[in-house]
């Protein structure tokens, strides 16, 4: 059965991504909103059905894409301390030349403006958002338990591997193992270098306040890995 690995943003998914990569030679690569549940790239669904299944895809995609694909599958993800994952994707954003939020970050936007201006679904409760299967709506503020509860329905029926990037190793051996690979170790990749950034207490909670869930999902975890 084919092994989907959701790569959640900021979540040492590049480092993984090197390492399938390296480990696995019949790969698919999904990095371009191919499997967008709200817009899907047809064109790509019918050449992946035109030729033998691979023994996994890789890549920006929700839970709910092997319908798209039209397969049995079983998923894989790594979570990240939420928090940090923000302050992740808000430094990697500020220092990326073609970043779709350029404008508003050169502007001075703090990280909690970041996140409280709705620009991208990525800072509202976003891991939650995937193992549930949402399609991604900027704007759109999702803070109700429903969407956890689903989240958390859809990882224990059908996520055969979830780990955190904090403690990474017990997610690799068994990725390894899944896929028959030999020991394999993490390179460490798409670090964002400089300094910490200084977050305001009003910044924080900010954080906090529109990824309840996501911590939430993150705790629950941290519980059974």
């Amino acid at each position: 059965m084919t092994l989907l690995i959701s790569h959640i943003p900021k979540t040492a998914g590049t480092s993984l991504r090197s390492l399938v990569g390296k480990m696995s030679d019949d790969v698919v690569w999904v990095y371009d909103s191919q499997l967008q549940l709200n817009n899907p790239d047809m064109e790509f669904l019918t050449e992946f059905r035109k030729k033998p299944l691979p023994s996994t895809v890789m890549g920006h995609f929700s839970y709910g894409s092997h319908r798209l694909l039209g397969i049995e599958a079983e998923y894989a993800t790594v979570l990240r301390n939420p928090f940090e994952r923000i302050l992740s994707l808000y430094r990697h954003q500020k220092l990326l030349p073609d970043s779709r939020f350029a404008a508003e970050l050169k502007s001075g936007m703090s990280v909690g403006e970041f996140v409280a201006s709705r620009i991208t679904a990525m800072t509202n409760n976003h891991m939650c958002r995937m193992l549930a299967g949402v399609s991604p709506d900027a704007g759109h503020q999702i803070n109700d338990t429903w969407l956890l509860e689903h989240a958390k329905h859809n990882l224990s029926r059908h996520y055969s591997l979830v780990g955190v990037s904090e403690d990474i190793g017990p997610f690799i051996e068994r990725l390894g193992a899944r896929l028959g690979w030999a020991q394999a170790e993490l390179p460490h990749e798409n670090v964002t270098a400089g300094d910490p950034i200084e977050v305001s207490d009003k910044d924080s909670d900010t954080i906090v306040e529109n990824n309840l869930l996501d911590i939430e999902l993150y705790a629950h975890v941290k519980k059974h890995v």
